[in-house]
């Protein structure tokens, strides 16, 4: 006799509401580390997350410091899961400290996935209004020094793998 199993996953506000506090957390090193981001923008950072995440509109984002057009090694970059991801996740890491942030800034770019692309151009202007961040069209920055991915950040079947720039000291 053979049995068959199918197994479905439903990643949800809440799933993603899971992931998005590990995100936080990172986020909250960087500020104690480094000042910046502050407590209203890692709120705005939050809500953007969890609403793209959950939606399936989430590539990439990318949260550190720029300086003349290039990321500095205190970034993190958070790739989307594809759905019916499976494991337990990690714990929210450590943030790369002693960098010199001296004359950049903080920011954030985003990269959206095929779901987003595949809606109408009208349908995604509604979406980002609704959004906590108003984002403008931009190159990326140049990330010297190579992505590492070191963390997974899993709930409900969906979630987000971390990646530091050039590693965690």
């Amino acid at each position: 006799m053979t049995q068959t199993y199918t197994m479905t996953s439903t990643f949800t506000t809440s799933d993603a509401r899971r992931v998005g506090g590990k995100v936080v957390a990172d986020l909250r090193q960087m500020q104690q580390a480094y000042g910046s981001p502050s407590d209203q923008d890692i709120e705005n950072y939050l809500g953007e997350l969890v609403s793209l995440l959950s939606d399936g509109y989430l590539d990439t984002v990318m949260y550190g410091f720029k300086k003349d057009g290039a990321w500095l090694p205190a970034t993190l970059r958070y790739t989307a899961l594809s759905l019916g991801t499976t494991g337990d996740g990690d714990r929210s890491g450590t943030v790369k400290r002693g960098v010199e942030t001296s004359g950049a800034y903080f920011t954030s770019y985003l990269t959206y996935s095929q779901k987003w692309w595949n809606l109408s151009e009208d349908a995604r202007a509604r979406y980002k209004a609704g959004l906590p961040i108003q984002r403008v069209s931009g190159e990326e920055p140049k990330a010297p020094g190579g992505w590492i991915e070191d963390k997974s950040y899993i709930s409900g079947g969906g979630g987000v793998r971390r990646a530091v720039l050039g590693g965690v000291s």
